[in-house]
Parts: C-alpha cells; structure tokens; sequence
C-alpha cells in the first residue's frame, strides 16, 4: 500500500512478445509516476511497443474498497502503448477506478501515435465508480486507433465532484 514506482507499469511485454493468457493489473495503493509536471510515464493494460500483443481480455483496477487510495501521476490506459490488445472480438479490456486519484486522463483503449494505432480488437468498457479523475475519462485511444468492438463508459460516482468529464463516442 505504500510502494512507488516511479516510471510506468505495463501488463504485456516490452518491445516485442504475446501474452497469451489475460491480463489483471490491481493497483490498489502507493505512487505511480512523480509528480503532476512529469506525465510521460502512466499505467497501460497491454505492452510497451508496437510489436506487442495480448490473447485475452485485460483488465486494470485502481483501487478498492479496502485499499489506501493510489495516486498516480500520468495516464491510465485499458490498451497498449501503441501495441494491440484482445486476439478477438469477443475479449473485453476493462478499465476501473474504484478509488484514488489519477492526475491525467483516463483511456479505455491504448497509446497510439503517428506510428501505431494501438488497436483493441475486442470491446472497451471504462468504469468510474469512485476515486478522482482530474484530466478527462475516453472510452477509446488517444490519439490514433479504435476499438473495433463496441465502447461504453460508466460514472457512477467521485470522492470529489469534478467540473466535468469528456467522453469519447461510442462506438
């Protein structure tokens, strides 16, 4: 509960590789990233690179009912940092803040760029049932790629109101 890590965590394999099973990160407390100036690095369900893949649905937490609230200083993605998630259409990469703080945005899908378009074959669903989001909440990429299955987004509730939330389309 009280552990830093002070650059990224990611489910999947760097560079290149496939996990072949699924993936659950539980991040339920300490420090993620340094501080609200350095958001380069965050938290992404699937890999580190455009080689990279996942068979199975993925699954990131943050936080729960028993937990000391997290607090993550960057991003936190469903997806890949620009590599691909779910095999197949049926996998589900899910996305849910139960409780803490994430000081950037939230994102269902992945990281893409220029370069990579850090594709979710499967559905997204992105769950906002407590905890803080002070960016905005997406239910698919940031910047390059879409889901290819259907995206829902979910907020049920905030430890503190925010002015408001930018939600994606649905697709």
């Amino acid at each position: 509960t009280s552990g830093k890590v002070l650059t990224g965590i990611y489910g999947g394999c760097n560079a290149s590789g496939t996990v072949g099973g699924a993936i659950a990160l539980n991040i339920n407390g300490g420090l993620v990233g340094t501080d609200a100036s350095n958001k380069a690095y965050g938290i992404f369900g699937g890999g580190k690179g455009s080689e990279t893949r996942t068979a199975d649905a993925v699954t990131v937490i943050i936080g729960n009912e028993s937990s000391l609230k997290p607090t993550i200083y960057g991003d936190v993605y469903g997806g890949s940092a620009e590599g691909q998630v779910n095999d197949a259409l049926a996998e589900i990469t899910k996305v849910w803040l139960k409780k803490g703080v994430i000081n950037g945005d939230l994102y269902g899908g992945g990281f893409g760029d220029n370069g990579s378009s850090a594709l979710v074959n499967g559905s997204v669903q992105v769950v906002v049932d407590g905890g803080t989001v002070t960016g905005k909440v997406f239910g698919a990429n940031n910047a390059n790629g879409t889901p290819l299955g259907t995206v829902t987004v979910t907020i049920n509730g905030t430890d503190t109101p925010q002015s408001g939330y930018a939600l994606s389309e649905v697709y």
